[in-house]
């Protein structure tokens, strides 16, 4: 298996052990990090055994005691997705989805005993909008390790205010602008993707408000991970869903989605709202009817994976991970 790392704003540090051929014969000679903090979980990937750090509230990863394995961890570290726009008024349309937290993962991240803490700072979701003059909020950053993954913009909210920048933007509510990402766009797929260097991270911007003359005043789609968020369907069918978020085995070794972008508000009748991206993105809310001045809040993003909300962010994850033996 490939590198490991876990997301939304939260830490995950990665302990490496790697068996030897004379650990195989039953040497004890060879041992892993004597590490504290988070939430401590094992699991067997081919002859290793990894130890994994979980962190869904910012605390402190303490090594009292460097292993044989070398002074280092991997790390994933997910910030919080920003929330979702809502109505500017009666008539005005619909808002735009929340854009993801961004995304780090990193191998070879130095570590030492002496001193042994590490603050971890966990990142919380943005709030959605609660009326026709809230904008809604940001996700907050997640840090660890001098790592910094920038929470997700909120979500452009439609004859109030355009979306926010992020480490993924928020989605464009009808007629108003986009969110652009400090994170780098460009991942490639696949699973445990390492994020550049000199980058906040993973990230995508948010999606353009839809063409005319097709657009019919639904929400665009918040930026994920791995894709952008997308626009209205041209003949204003749908509202735009959020970005698709990427793989990390970090946990437990499974791999997991992180990072999905919230889908926008949906304004017509008979018209879906957008579908939140995969890893963790909320969806947007729909018109309940003909008639309606406003529409149906948009549904909050799954916890600890950095996706972004149709209605309210989620907080995200740090995983710190070794190896055992």
């Amino acid at each position: 298996m490939g590198i490991r790392s876990q997301n939304n704003p939260v830490a995950s540090y990665l302990d490496k052990w790697v068996a030897t051929g004379t650990d195989a014969m039953g040497s004890s000679s060879s041992s892993g990090h004597e590490a504290t903090g988070g939430t401590v979980a094992d699991y067997v990937d081919g002859s290793n055994v990894w130890r994994s750090h979980t962190f869904v509230e910012s605390g402190t990863f303490n090594i009292s005691k460097l292993g044989t394995y070398g002074d280092e961890v991997e790390l994933l570290l997910v910030a919080g997705g920003g929330g979702g726009g809502g109505v500017g008024g009666p008539g005005s349309y619909t808002g735009g989805g929340g854009g993801a937290g961004s995304l780090h993962y990193k191998t070879g991240v130095p570590v030492s005993d002496s001193p042994g803490a590490y603050t971890i700072e966990v990142g919380a979701g943005g709030r959605g909008s609660r009326e026709s003059t809230d904008a809604g909020s940001s996700g907050g950053d997640s840090s660890a390790f001098s790592y910094t993954a920038d929470g997700g913009g909120y979500g452009g909210s439609a004859g109030y205010s355009s979306a926010n920048n992020g480490g993924c933007g928020g989605g464009a509510g009808n007629a108003n602008s986009i969110g652009y990402a400090t994170g780098a766009p460009g991942h490639p797929g696949g699973i445990d993707q390492v994020s550049p260097p000199d980058a906040q991270g993973w990230g995508n911007p948010g999606g353009d408000p839809g063409p005319a003359p097709g657009a019919q005043g639904d929400g665009s789609g918040g930026g994920g991970i791995a894709q952008a968020g997308q626009q209205q369907d041209g003949t204003g069918a749908d509202a735009g869903p959020g970005g698709n978020g990427a793989r990390y085995t970090l946990g437990n070794g499974t791999a997991v989605y992180y990072g999905g972008g919230g889908g926008g508000g949906a304004h017509n009748t008979g018209c879906d709202a957008g579908t939140g991206g995969l890893g963790g993105g909320g969806a947007g809310g729909d018109n309940p009817g003909p008639n309606s001045s406003f529409g149906e809040k948009g549904n909050p993003a799954t916890q600890s994976t950095g996706g972004g909300g149709g209605g309210t962010g989620n907080k995200e994850v740090v995983y710190v991970l070794f190896v055992i033996k």
